[in-house]
């Protein structure tokens, strides 16, 4: 239950919201003063997904954020029209977690101990374009291979 007040404080706040939730509750109502328990929650009206596609991405901007360059992702619309969500630095964890899983895959530990490096040419970094400037894909696929050996 903590954590559900934790998070419902800090979407709700005007030091760590951003402009969507704060203007949301301002129309509705305060979900800090309102949600006290799980059933609480179905205070919140059906979420208007069509705000993920219309909206300016600025308004998902939490405070903390406000100002940083952000990368918007689209998703590949598989339950109906396109939606987007925006995004700093998680891509990339993200993409560090799949070539290592990959890495350890190709080059087993043996492999990798015995023949030093693993060529570059046998790594593959796959990101939709919309996500990440090719370039900045090398960039980011380039300085994990470096780490690799």
């Amino acid at each position: 239950m903590s954590h559900l007040r934790e998070i419902i404080h800090w979407h709700f706040s005007p030091e760590t919201g951003c402009p969507f939730w704060l203007d949301w509750a301002k129309k509705n109502f305060d979900p800090r003063q309102e949600i006290k328990s799980f059933a609480d929650m179905l205070k919140f009206p059906h979420f208007q997904d069509e705000s993920l596609r219309d909206l300016q991405p600025e308004v998902w901007v939490p405070q903390s954020n406000k100002g940083r360059p952000f990368n918007i992702f689209e998703t590949g619309g598989t339950t109906g029209m396109p939606k987007q969500r925006i995004g700093w630095d998680d891509y990339k964890n993200r993409l560090r977690r799949v070539f290592w899983k990959s890495l350890r895959r190709t080059f087993p530990a043996r492999r990798r101990l015995a023949h030093g490096r693993p060529d570059r040419s046998a790594s593959l970094c796959a990101s939709p374009s919309s996500t990440l400037p090719t370039s900045a894909a090398a960039r980011a696929t380039s300085s994990i291979s470096d780490r690799a050996g």
